[in-house]
Protein backbone atom coordinates (compact mmCIF):
# COMPACT_ATOMS: atom_id res chain seq x y z
CA UNK A 1 0.00 0.00 0.00
CA UNK A 2 1.35 3.50 -1.11
CA UNK A 3 1.10 6.81 0.72
CA UNK A 4 0.82 10.35 -1.22
CA UNK A 5 2.85 12.83 0.21
CA UNK A 6 0.25 14.65 1.34
CA UNK A 7 -1.24 11.64 3.75
CA UNK A 8 2.08 11.31 5.04
CA UNK A 9 2.69 14.56 6.01
CA UNK A 10 -0.74 14.88 7.51
CA UNK A 11 0.11 11.79 9.43
CA UNK A 12 3.32 13.01 10.94
CA UNK A 13 1.56 16.29 11.48
CA UNK A 14 -1.37 14.65 13.42
CA UNK A 15 1.06 12.45 15.15
CA UNK A 16 3.13 15.18 15.83
CA UNK A 17 0.24 16.99 17.65
CA UNK A 18 -0.81 13.14 19.43
CA UNK A 19 2.51 13.56 21.04
CA UNK A 20 3.42 17.10 21.95
CA UNK A 21 0.00 17.08 23.84
CA UNK A 22 0.58 13.54 25.59
CA UNK A 23 4.39 15.40 26.71
CA UNK A 24 2.36 18.37 27.33
CA UNK A 25 -0.29 16.52 29.30
CA UNK A 26 1.86 14.36 31.50
CA UNK A 27 3.97 17.01 32.70
CA UNK A 28 0.65 18.80 33.88
CA UNK A 29 -0.44 15.63 35.06
CA UNK A 30 2.67 15.32 36.81
CA UNK A 31 2.14 19.18 38.11
CA UNK A 32 -1.32 18.03 39.58
CA UNK A 33 -0.05 15.49 41.38
CA UNK A 34 3.01 17.38 43.23
CA UNK A 35 -0.10 20.32 43.95
CA UNK A 36 -1.98 18.10 45.70
CA UNK A 37 0.70 16.34 47.89
CA UNK A 38 0.01 12.80 45.73
CA UNK A 39 3.16 10.34 45.75
CA UNK A 40 3.97 9.30 41.73
CA UNK A 41 5.01 6.15 41.06
CA UNK A 42 6.23 4.47 37.91
CA UNK A 43 2.81 2.37 37.42
CA UNK A 44 0.83 5.05 37.06
CA UNK A 45 3.49 7.27 35.28
CA UNK A 46 2.68 4.25 33.01
CA UNK A 47 -1.22 4.11 33.13
CA UNK A 48 -0.85 7.72 32.30
CA UNK A 49 1.32 7.33 28.93
CA UNK A 50 -0.05 4.55 27.62
CA UNK A 51 -4.06 5.73 28.16
CA UNK A 52 -2.82 8.94 26.26
CA UNK A 53 -1.12 7.59 23.53
CA UNK A 54 -4.39 4.84 23.60
CA UNK A 55 -6.43 7.36 23.13
CA UNK A 56 -5.31 10.01 20.67
CA UNK A 57 -4.58 6.33 18.35
CA UNK A 58 -8.36 6.26 18.33
CA UNK A 59 -9.15 9.61 18.32
CA UNK A 60 -6.57 9.85 15.41
CA UNK A 61 -9.37 8.34 13.20
CA UNK A 62 -11.69 10.98 14.08
CA UNK A 63 -9.32 13.85 13.24
CA UNK A 64 -8.53 12.41 9.55
CA UNK A 65 -12.68 12.38 9.42
CA UNK A 66 -13.12 16.43 10.08
CA UNK A 67 -13.79 18.32 6.65
CA UNK A 68 -12.28 21.28 8.26
CA UNK A 69 -9.00 22.28 8.99
CA UNK A 70 -7.54 21.27 12.54
CA UNK A 71 -6.23 24.49 13.96
CA UNK A 72 -3.90 25.49 16.80
CA UNK A 73 -6.95 26.60 19.03
CA UNK A 74 -8.28 23.59 18.78
CA UNK A 75 -5.34 22.01 20.08
CA UNK A 76 -4.80 24.71 22.65
CA UNK A 77 -8.54 23.46 23.83
CA UNK A 78 -7.23 20.17 23.94
CA UNK A 79 -4.68 20.92 26.44
CA UNK A 80 -6.71 22.84 28.39
CA UNK A 81 -9.47 20.52 28.60
CA UNK A 82 -6.74 17.48 29.55
CA UNK A 83 -5.66 19.89 32.46
CA UNK A 84 -9.27 19.92 33.95
CA UNK A 85 -9.00 16.01 32.95
CA UNK A 86 -5.71 15.44 34.50
CA UNK A 87 -6.55 17.72 37.58
CA UNK A 88 -9.44 14.83 38.13
CA UNK A 89 -7.76 11.82 36.96
CA UNK A 90 -4.70 12.82 39.13
CA UNK A 91 -7.32 12.34 42.25
CA UNK A 92 -8.14 9.12 41.04
CA UNK A 93 -4.88 8.09 40.93
CA UNK A 94 -4.05 8.88 44.42
CA UNK A 95 -7.02 6.36 45.52
CA UNK A 96 -4.98 3.78 43.17
CA UNK A 97 -1.93 4.62 44.40
CA UNK A 98 -2.93 4.81 48.38
CA UNK A 99 -5.32 1.26 48.06
CA UNK A 100 -4.04 -0.76 45.27
CA UNK A 101 -0.29 -3.09 45.88
CA UNK A 102 -0.12 -4.75 42.99
CA UNK A 103 1.88 -2.30 40.54
CA UNK A 104 0.53 -4.48 36.58
CA UNK A 105 -2.90 -3.27 38.61
CA UNK A 106 -2.04 0.07 39.04
CA UNK A 107 -0.90 0.52 35.51
CA UNK A 108 -4.21 -0.90 34.46
CA UNK A 109 -6.27 0.94 36.68
CA UNK A 110 -4.41 3.88 35.98
CA UNK A 111 -4.65 3.70 32.13
CA UNK A 112 -8.38 2.90 31.74
CA UNK A 113 -10.22 6.18 33.45
CA UNK A 114 -7.20 8.29 31.30
CA UNK A 115 -8.15 6.44 28.14
CA UNK A 116 -12.35 7.56 28.84
CA UNK A 117 -11.41 11.01 29.98
CA UNK A 118 -8.83 11.93 27.27
CA UNK A 119 -10.92 9.84 24.54
CA UNK A 120 -13.91 11.75 24.89
CA UNK A 121 -12.56 15.07 25.03
CA UNK A 122 -10.36 14.85 22.10
CA UNK A 123 -13.92 13.56 20.14
CA UNK A 124 -15.75 16.26 21.91
CA UNK A 125 -13.34 18.82 20.52
CA UNK A 126 -12.56 17.76 17.07
CA UNK A 127 -15.97 17.51 16.11
CA UNK A 128 -16.60 21.10 17.04
CA UNK A 129 -16.55 22.64 14.11
CA UNK A 130 -18.77 19.41 12.19
CA UNK A 131 -22.01 21.05 11.42
CA UNK A 132 -23.99 18.05 11.01
CA UNK A 133 -23.56 16.49 14.42
CA UNK A 134 -24.77 19.85 16.24
CA UNK A 135 -28.14 19.86 17.42
CA UNK A 136 -29.50 23.51 17.66
CA UNK A 137 -32.31 22.46 19.91
CA UNK A 138 -29.74 21.34 22.46
CA UNK A 139 -26.70 23.16 22.10
CA UNK A 140 -23.36 22.12 23.69
CA UNK A 141 -25.09 19.03 25.51
CA UNK A 142 -25.69 17.06 22.09
CA UNK A 143 -21.32 16.96 21.13
CA UNK A 144 -21.32 14.56 24.23
CA UNK A 145 -24.69 12.42 23.56
CA UNK A 146 -22.06 9.49 23.01
CA UNK A 147 -20.88 9.50 26.29
CA UNK A 148 -24.88 7.97 26.89
CA UNK A 149 -24.63 5.65 23.99
CA UNK A 150 -21.20 4.28 26.14
CA UNK A 151 -22.66 4.17 29.56
CA UNK A 152 -26.14 2.30 27.45
CA UNK A 153 -23.79 -0.38 26.06
CA UNK A 154 -21.77 -1.05 29.06
CA UNK A 155 -24.87 -1.03 31.62
CA UNK A 156 -26.73 -3.61 28.39
CA UNK A 157 -23.75 -5.83 28.70
CA UNK A 158 -23.09 -6.36 31.67
CA UNK A 159 -24.24 -9.44 33.92
CA UNK A 160 -27.61 -8.55 35.60
CA UNK A 161 -25.97 -11.08 38.31
CA UNK A 162 -22.91 -8.83 39.10
CA UNK A 163 -25.63 -5.69 38.92
CA UNK A 164 -27.45 -7.51 41.35
CA UNK A 165 -24.42 -8.49 43.38
CA UNK A 166 -22.97 -5.07 43.59
CA UNK A 167 -26.29 -3.45 45.20
CA UNK A 168 -26.78 -6.30 47.09
CA UNK A 169 -23.34 -5.05 48.34
CA UNK A 170 -24.37 -1.60 49.47
CA UNK A 171 -27.91 -2.29 50.99
CA UNK A 172 -25.37 -4.86 53.45
CA UNK A 173 -23.16 -1.97 53.99
CA UNK A 174 -26.22 0.10 54.70
CA UNK A 175 -27.45 -1.84 57.07
CA UNK A 176 -24.34 -2.24 59.04
CA UNK A 177 -23.96 1.24 59.35
CA UNK A 178 -28.03 2.25 60.00
CA UNK A 179 -27.72 -0.80 63.15
CA UNK A 180 -24.49 0.80 64.09
CA UNK A 181 -25.31 4.19 64.61
CA UNK A 182 -28.88 2.70 66.36
CA UNK A 183 -26.34 0.61 68.41
CA UNK A 184 -28.26 -2.10 67.97
CA UNK A 185 -26.82 -5.78 69.48
CA UNK A 186 -26.90 -8.95 67.99
CA UNK A 187 -25.48 -11.49 65.67
CA UNK A 188 -25.51 -11.31 61.69
CA UNK A 189 -27.16 -14.54 60.56
CA UNK A 190 -27.72 -15.41 57.04
CA UNK A 191 -29.68 -18.32 55.68
CA UNK A 192 -28.74 -19.09 52.02
CA UNK A 193 -24.82 -18.54 52.20
CA UNK A 194 -23.97 -20.13 48.73
CA UNK A 195 -20.73 -19.15 47.45
CA UNK A 196 -19.97 -17.00 50.37
CA UNK A 197 -19.67 -13.74 48.92
CA UNK A 198 -22.01 -11.64 50.54
CA UNK A 199 -21.06 -13.36 54.05
CA UNK A 200 -17.86 -12.14 53.57
CA UNK A 201 -18.88 -9.00 52.43
CA UNK A 202 -20.64 -8.79 55.51
CA UNK A 203 -18.01 -9.34 57.59
CA UNK A 204 -15.58 -6.49 55.67
CA UNK A 205 -18.08 -4.28 56.48
CA UNK A 206 -18.39 -4.83 60.51
CA UNK A 207 -14.74 -4.34 60.04
CA UNK A 208 -14.99 -1.01 58.21
CA UNK A 209 -17.13 0.79 61.23
CA UNK A 210 -13.66 2.14 62.67
CA UNK A 211 -13.93 4.09 59.25
CA UNK A 212 -17.36 5.81 59.71
CA UNK A 213 -17.72 5.46 63.72
CA UNK A 214 -14.67 5.82 64.87
CA UNK A 215 -15.44 6.92 68.38
CA UNK A 216 -18.16 4.41 68.88
CA UNK A 217 -17.29 1.44 70.90
CA UNK A 218 -17.12 -2.01 68.61
CA UNK A 219 -20.14 -4.17 69.82
CA UNK A 220 -18.71 -7.97 69.38
CA UNK A 221 -20.92 -9.38 66.62
CA UNK A 222 -21.06 -13.29 65.48
CA UNK A 223 -21.56 -14.44 61.90
CA UNK A 224 -23.43 -17.52 61.51
CA UNK A 225 -24.28 -18.46 58.27
CA UNK A 226 -26.58 -21.21 57.25
CA UNK A 227 -26.78 -23.21 53.78
CA UNK A 228 -27.42 -27.28 52.62
CA UNK A 229 -24.69 -26.15 49.82
CA UNK A 230 -26.10 -29.19 48.01
CA UNK A 231 -29.09 -27.21 46.01
CA UNK A 232 -32.36 -27.23 47.18
CA UNK A 233 -33.31 -30.75 47.37
CA UNK A 234 -36.72 -31.75 47.16
CA UNK A 235 -39.07 -29.06 46.28
CA UNK A 236 -43.34 -28.91 46.44
CA UNK A 237 -45.19 -27.99 43.62
CA UNK A 238 -45.26 -24.58 44.86
CA UNK A 239 -41.62 -24.13 44.72
CA UNK A 240 -40.97 -25.34 41.46
CA UNK A 241 -39.56 -22.36 38.94
CA UNK A 242 -37.16 -22.85 36.20
CA UNK A 243 -34.72 -21.15 37.57
CA UNK A 244 -33.90 -22.49 41.24
CA UNK A 245 -32.80 -26.26 40.55
CA UNK A 246 -29.94 -27.62 42.26
CA UNK A 247 -27.64 -27.40 39.33
CA UNK A 248 -27.71 -23.16 39.91
CA UNK A 249 -27.32 -23.68 43.09
CA UNK A 250 -24.56 -26.83 44.31
CA UNK A 251 -21.47 -25.03 45.62
CA UNK A 252 -18.55 -26.53 47.89
CA UNK A 253 -18.91 -26.40 51.69
CA UNK A 254 -14.97 -26.75 51.84
CA UNK A 255 -14.21 -24.21 49.68
CA UNK A 256 -16.75 -21.52 51.16
CA UNK A 257 -15.16 -22.28 54.47
CA UNK A 258 -11.82 -21.92 53.26
CA UNK A 259 -13.29 -18.42 51.90
CA UNK A 260 -14.73 -17.28 55.15
CA UNK A 261 -11.54 -17.96 56.87
CA UNK A 262 -9.87 -15.99 55.14
CA UNK A 263 -12.05 -13.17 56.83
CA UNK A 264 -12.76 -14.03 59.71
CA UNK A 265 -9.51 -15.79 60.74
CA UNK A 266 -7.17 -12.91 59.61
CA UNK A 267 -9.49 -10.25 61.88
CA UNK A 268 -10.22 -12.53 64.93
CA UNK A 269 -14.46 -12.71 63.95
CA UNK A 270 -16.30 -15.45 65.32
CA UNK A 271 -17.98 -17.19 61.90
CA UNK A 272 -20.01 -20.14 62.19
CA UNK A 273 -21.15 -21.93 58.75
CA UNK A 274 -23.53 -24.74 59.38
CA UNK A 275 -24.45 -26.93 56.78
CA UNK A 276 -27.31 -29.02 56.27
CA UNK A 277 -31.36 -28.21 54.64
CA UNK A 278 -32.87 -26.12 57.15
CA UNK A 279 -35.67 -28.32 58.37
CA UNK A 280 -32.48 -30.59 60.10
CA UNK A 281 -30.12 -27.64 61.41
CA UNK A 282 -33.21 -25.01 62.77
CA UNK A 283 -35.22 -27.44 64.19
CA UNK A 284 -34.24 -27.40 67.45
CA UNK A 285 -34.30 -23.50 67.63
CA UNK A 286 -31.79 -20.82 67.72
CA UNK A 287 -30.19 -21.62 71.36
CA UNK A 288 -28.99 -24.65 69.96
CA UNK A 289 -25.86 -21.80 68.12
CA UNK A 290 -26.49 -19.68 71.98
CA UNK A 291 -27.83 -16.70 69.73
CA UNK A 292 -30.09 -14.34 71.32
CA UNK A 293 -30.55 -11.18 69.83
CA UNK A 294 -30.05 -10.64 65.69
CA UNK A 295 -29.11 -7.59 64.68
CA UNK A 296 -28.80 -8.23 60.81
CA UNK A 297 -30.95 -11.31 59.32
CA UNK A 298 -30.28 -11.78 55.36
CA UNK A 299 -32.43 -14.56 53.85
CA UNK A 300 -31.30 -15.68 50.09
CA UNK A 301 -33.46 -19.11 49.96
CA UNK A 302 -35.70 -18.25 47.17
CA UNK A 303 -38.46 -20.46 48.01
CA UNK A 304 -41.64 -20.42 50.26
CA UNK A 305 -40.93 -23.14 52.59
CA UNK A 306 -37.15 -22.24 53.61
CA UNK A 307 -37.81 -18.73 53.85
CA UNK A 308 -40.61 -19.39 56.21
CA UNK A 309 -38.49 -21.71 58.27
CA UNK A 310 -36.36 -19.03 58.45
CA UNK A 311 -38.11 -16.26 59.83
CA UNK A 312 -39.83 -18.15 62.55
CA UNK A 313 -36.12 -19.39 63.24
CA UNK A 314 -35.50 -15.97 63.97
CA UNK A 315 -39.20 -14.94 65.41
CA UNK A 316 -37.40 -14.40 68.94
CA UNK A 317 -34.60 -12.68 68.10
CA UNK A 318 -35.94 -9.68 66.40
CA UNK A 319 -35.99 -6.31 68.05
CA UNK A 320 -36.15 -2.79 67.39
CA UNK A 321 -33.81 -1.65 65.10
CA UNK A 322 -33.19 -5.29 63.40
CA UNK A 323 -32.45 -5.36 59.90
CA UNK A 324 -34.00 -7.95 57.53
CA UNK A 325 -32.86 -8.41 54.10
CA UNK A 326 -34.72 -10.33 51.83
CA UNK A 327 -33.54 -11.25 48.45
CA UNK A 328 -35.62 -12.63 45.52
CA UNK A 329 -38.79 -10.42 46.21
CA UNK A 330 -40.36 -10.54 43.29
CA UNK A 331 -39.71 -14.13 41.84
CA UNK A 332 -42.47 -16.18 40.81
CA UNK A 333 -43.96 -13.55 39.05
CA UNK A 334 -44.16 -11.08 41.29
CA UNK A 335 -46.84 -12.90 42.78
CA UNK A 336 -47.57 -12.65 46.80
CA UNK A 337 -48.56 -16.43 47.06
CA UNK A 338 -45.49 -17.83 46.15
CA UNK A 339 -41.72 -17.53 46.93
CA UNK A 340 -40.24 -15.43 49.53
CA UNK A 341 -42.81 -12.53 49.73
CA UNK A 342 -45.42 -15.37 50.25
CA UNK A 343 -43.12 -16.40 53.28
CA UNK A 344 -43.09 -12.95 54.35
CA UNK A 345 -46.36 -12.21 54.27
CA UNK A 346 -47.38 -14.93 56.61
CA UNK A 347 -44.95 -14.51 59.41
CA UNK A 348 -45.60 -10.37 59.44
CA UNK A 349 -49.04 -11.45 60.89
CA UNK A 350 -48.27 -13.52 63.23
CA UNK A 351 -45.09 -11.15 64.90
CA UNK A 352 -45.88 -8.25 67.16
CA UNK A 353 -43.18 -6.04 64.86
CA UNK A 354 -43.79 -3.70 62.21
CA UNK A 355 -41.56 -3.80 59.29
CA UNK A 356 -40.60 -1.07 57.42
CA UNK A 357 -38.75 -0.99 53.98
CA UNK A 358 -35.47 0.82 54.02
CA UNK A 359 -34.60 0.35 50.28
CA UNK A 360 -34.77 -2.15 47.14
CA UNK A 361 -31.56 -3.68 45.35
CA UNK A 362 -30.65 -5.62 42.48
CA UNK A 363 -33.51 -7.74 40.73
CA UNK A 364 -35.60 -8.38 43.33
CA UNK A 365 -34.11 -7.59 46.90
CA UNK A 366 -35.69 -5.76 49.72
CA UNK A 367 -34.80 -4.03 52.60
CA UNK A 368 -36.97 -3.78 56.29
CA UNK A 369 -36.24 -2.28 59.58
CA UNK A 370 -38.01 -3.94 62.54
CA UNK A 371 -40.39 -1.39 64.43
CA UNK A 372 -43.46 -1.20 66.92
CA UNK A 373 -46.55 -1.76 65.38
Amino acid sequence: MKFSFIEVLSFTRYSSIGIISTLTNYLIFIFFLHVLGFGVTPALIMGYLTGCLISFHFGRTWIFGVRNSFKFTQLLKFLISYAIGCFLLSIISNFVDKYIINSSLKWLISTLPIIAVNYSLLRLWVFENNKQIKDKRWGGISKIEFLQVIASRLISYLNPAVTHNLEKYYAIKKAFYLSCIEDIEGDYLEFGVFEGSSFSHAMRCYLSKKIYMPLKEKKIIRFFGFDSFEGFGQLTEDDKHPFYIDEQFKTSYEFVERKIKTVSNKNSIEAHLIKGFLNETLKNGPQKYNIKKARIIFIDLDLYEPSLEALFFCQNLFQEGTILILDDFFSYKGSLNKGVAKAFENFKNQTKFKFREIVSYGMGGKVFICCEK
